[in-house]
């Protein structure tokens, strides 16, 4: 934020955002709102992988669910030949930040305790979630 014309797609609901994410691979994401019906926030993610993402948040019951669709591409050479091998374990990394990602922001729906019990289970746990 705060480059030229920042305030303007501001006004006409656009806005750049920085995410900080502990990742061992490089990269930048850059989101836009766009306050439209379909009410996206969608990102763009560059560096070793590539592609789009995007947030939604519909009805669902008497709830709301939200919805995160992807569409990336692994540029790194590495990454693409490990692909098929470490399969497994991509699903499973992917898995455990889902999960954490998840348990995250109910906690914070939730009004902060369930955060509290989650950070202290994390610290004796050895691992971290933010």
């Amino acid at each position: 934020m705060g480059r030229a014309g920042d305030d303007q797609r501001a006004a006409h609901g656009h806005a750049t955002a920085r995410a900080k994410a502990r990742s061992t691979q490089r990269g930048g994401f850059t989101g836009a709102f766009e306050d439209t019906e379909s009410r996206v926030l969608r990102g763009v993610v560059g560096g070793d992988l590539e592609g789009v993402s995007g947030w939604s948040v519909r009805p669902h019951g008497t709830g709301s669910r939200a919805v995160l669709e992807q569409d990336m591409v692994a540029r790194k050479a590495l990454i693409r030949r490990l692909e098929v091998p470490f399969r497994p374990l991509f699903r499973a990394n992917h898995y455990l930040l889902t999960y954490r990602g998840h348990r995250g922001l109910k906690a914070w729906l939730d009004g902060g305790q369930e955060a509290h019990r989650a950070r202290e289970e994390d610290r004796r746990s050895g691992t971290r979630s933010e």
